[in-house]
């Protein structure tokens, strides 16, 4: 799914081991270009070369282009309705992997299974039994309030 098909009124999805990123939107309030500024930040930080390109690549159009996309990414996660659904996904890439210059890194098989792992306990931390399995799709306003609860407990 494309970031796109979510004006289409596609699900949301987000990966397992994106989940602890939404914190400094939902409880920090932090604005999405700042969040943004700190993607790019955290990359460009990375001590691993091929980490550090597949993320932001290596010219400046494209660490602005990943710039862009994770602000209308975090823009659109926190102007959608509480009830607008969000699928959980463990394994294949969402809207903040279509990011990444290149997102190689999230075929990675230990990523995949650390979406399960995470995301399994993100919720449990937060008190949202059961756990949502793999697609399953919860509200928006669910996900933030297991968000919140998530941080209260951290």
């Amino acid at each position: 799914m494309t970031i796109e098909s979510n004006l289409l009124g596609m699900p949301l999805e987000i990966r397992g081991h994106h989940l602890p990123r939404l914190v400094s939107l939902v409880c920090w309030k932090t604005e999405p270009g700042k969040y943004a500024e700190s993607m790019v930040i955290m990359a460009r930080k990375n001590k691993n070369p091929e980490y550090r390109m597949d993320l932001i690549g290596d010219t400046e159009e494209e660490a602005q282009r990943f710039l862009d996309k994770n602000t209308e990414v975090a823009k659109r996660f926190m102007e959608l309705p509480d009830d607008y659904p969000v699928r959980i996904v463990f394994g294949k890439p969402d809207d903040i992997c279509r990011t990444c210059a290149i997102g190689n890194h999230c075929q990675n098989e230990k990523i995949r299974h650390a979406d399960w792992l995470e995301s399994h306990n993100f919720f449990i931390q937060a008190g949202f039994m059961p756990t949502p399995n793999n697609g399953e799709i919860i509200t928006l306003g669910q996900l933030k309030e297991a968000v919140r609860e998530y941080n209260r407990k951290l």
